[in-house]
């Protein structure tokens, strides 16, 4: 079976809504050739706020390049490493969001639902040394703001 990324994770609209409806995906990710198994103790989660040192923030924009809201990914030292991910749209009002946290060897995160000012965090404990992928998405009426980083990063 081949390896999700988190452009897979938040593209396949129909598949994201089945697989991410209850908030969480917890399906283990292997990165191709590492042969690695996720840690036993790893937990994937969605908790009210990322904490920690804020390590990257990135536009959501449109097709045409217009921005709307951020997307943020977030890393602790606690439980072993915690990274989260934390969407957030920046005129408010209700609607669709969603941030996603792929990380290698560990459990994937995500949170999409209705909310009105930010979806997340998605977060994954005892990522230490590990690397993720990233990437949080609005709907603004008809159309898509996101940012997806479907490259693996911060591996340290």
């Amino acid at each position: 079976m081949p390896v999700p990324t988190v452009r897979t994770l938040l593209t396949a609209t129909t598949a994201a809504s089945v697989v991410l409806a209850g908030g969480i995906s917890a399906s283990a990710v292997s990165a191709k050739g590492k042969g690695k198994s996720p840690a036993a103790k790893s937990v994937a989660k969605v908790v009210s706020t990322c904490t920690g040192t804020k390590l990257e923030s990135e536009p959501l924009k449109n097709g045409a390049g217009k921005k709307r809201g951020h997307v943020e990914l977030w890393y602790s030292t606690a439980d072993g490493g915690t990274n989260c991910v934390q969407t957030y749209d920046d005129a408010g009002g209700k609607r669709e969001m969603s941030a996603t946290l792929v990380v290698q060897d560990r459990p994937t995160s995500s949170d999409t639902a209705t909310y009105e000012y930010y979806a997340g965090g998605a977060a994954v404990t005892q990522t230490a040394g590990q690397c993720v992928q990233w990437g949080g998405y609005v709907w603004f009426g008809k159309t898509h703001y996101g940012y997806t980083n479907d490259r693996w990063t911060h591996c340290k």
